[in-house]
């Protein structure tokens, strides 16, 4: 699967939370080639109405690193 998933999901259709409350989301990808991917590369664009200076990197199932990049 290759998709992102948020906690808590929110309320309404827009899916809004409450101020300071922390989000957690997960990132899926899978490989769908024949071979072994080297030097994937996962990027994806913050809400502007997020913190970028909260963001804290979580587990993974292999090693990464974490860059920002730009203003979101």
């Amino acid at each position: 699967p290759n998709d992102k998933t948020g906690y808590p999901t929110g309320v309404t259709t827009e899916h809004y939370i409450m101020p300071n409350q922390q989000l957690q989301y997960v990132i899926r990808f899978q490989n769908t080639g024949t071979d072994t991917a080297f030097t994937v590369v996962v990027r994806d664009t913050l809400n502007m109405n997020l913190d970028i200076f909260s963001v804290v990197p979580g587990v993974a199932s292999h090693s990464y690193n974490f860059q920002m990049y730009g203003p979101r």
